[in-house]
């Protein structure tokens, strides 16, 4: 008897234990892998980065790294700061973190910015930060000076660039080979700015020469938050030699654009927006007998007259289709090419928009985008 309810026992505590097991696999969770903490490789890419020319010639560059840091924010925009360990490597591994739902990679942000970037914590900060830059950080000289030395950055690479990854763009990666598990997050950089470029001008009927003193930018956003902006009237430009102290020269950039040593380029980064810049030259040259300027000087019935301190205002832009440039799109240059002039063009004033005109540009991304200025 006692062997018998012996043999009971054991059976139902068998039983209860079996009943326990499958009790316990039926209610434990499944593992979410995003969850589970990998290492994050993140890859920086060798953007492809067009230097337009006058020829129409592009040049593939990689933009100069400086001040890279890797953004990884969470579903609440919760964001962990690391800043690129080794500059000389392309990728950097953060080890033990989980899926983020974005990556994004910042490469030569101002220091001003940089400072507020790595002390944020969510990603509100980081855009403000970014949106505070100011348009002078976009321009800068070569580096160095001497097109041919290596290496050599235009302003163009020098400019701030933001690379984001997210959703399906940062991926599990079976790599036990190397790691066990990883996540992989390759992100593509894009310019915060666009950018113009302009060539040469040349006389047209009327004028024997015409030569370029100097390039002035108007009408552009002083910060990429689309304030500030910089628009200097007609009231504000004097004529003659003298310019207004309140706006620097576009400068000229040598070689900045082109694969020939000793070419010239005029270049500036603005930042995107409805807001469409102008463009005016201060000029020099000899009008050809029998013409006059815009402004009624200069008329000489038997010999040409040499002029100086004039000017040319491009004040609108027209696509290869003859449509009116409306917006600034970033990551684009807006080409100028060779601008023929006329002595109709050239006005004793700058930024008066009767004689102001409109040109051809050629648009293309980072990547040459031609526009021609129009004009009026």
């Amino acid at each position: 008897m006692k062997k018998f309810l012996k043999a009971i026992l054991v059976s139902v505590f068998a039983m209860s234990a079996f009943a326990s097991c499958n009790t316990n696999k039926e209610v434990m969770p499944s593992v979410n892998p995003d969850l589970v903490p990998k290492a994050l490789i993140v890859a920086l890419p060798k953007a492809e980065l067009s230097r337009s020319v006058e020829g129409g010639l592009d040049d593939i560059a990689t933009p100069e790294y400086s001040n890279v840091t890797v953004v990884l924010s969470d579903k609440g925009d919760n964001v962990i700061i690391h800043e690129w360990a080794d500059l000389a490597e392309m990728t950097m591994t953060i080890p033990n973190v989980v899926k983020p739902e974005k990556v994004q990679v910042l490469v030569n942000v101002p220091a001003a910015q940089l400072a507020i970037v790595k002390a944020a914590t969510v990603q509100s900060e980081i855009t403000a930060a970014l949106s505070a830059i100011v348009v002078a950080e976009q321009n800068k000289e070569p580096k160095p000076a001497v097109l041919g030395t290596s290496p050599y950055y235009t302003s163009a690479q020098q400019t701030t660039y933001v690379g984001l990854a997210e959703g399906d763009a940062i991926t599990f990666v079976d790599a036990s080979a190397v790691i066990p598990s990883y996540n992989k997050a390759v992100v593509v950089l894009k310019s915060i700015t666009s950018r113009f470029e302009i060539g040469t001008i040349t006389p047209g009927t009327g004028l024997v020469s015409v030569e370029i003193e100097k390039v002035f930018f108007n009408n552009y956003f002083g910060e990429m938050a689309g304030s500030g902006v910089v628009n200097l009237g007609t009231d504000l430009w004097l004529a003659g030699s003298a310019d207004p102290v309140a706006i620097a020269p576009w400068a000229m950039i040598t070689g900045q654009s082109t694969l020939d040593l000793g070419s010239n380029v005029y270049a500036f980064q603005t930042f995107a927006g409805n807001l469409i810049p102008q463009v005016i030259f201060r000029v020099s040259g000899v009008l050809l007998k029998g013409y006059q300027l815009a402004d009624g000087t200069g008329f000489n019935a038997t010999a040409n007259t040499p002029f100086t301190g004039k000017y040319i205002t491009i004040n609108g832009f027209k696509t290869g289709t003859g449509t009116s440039l409306e917006a600034l799109v970033a990551h684009t240059i807006y080409s100028i090419n060779a601008l023929t002039v006329l002595p109709s063009n050239i006005d004793g004033k700058a930024n008066r928009t009767e004689i102001g005109f409109a040109v051809e540009i050629t648009v293309k991304k980072w990547s040459k985008e031609t526009l021609t200025p129009e004009i009026q």
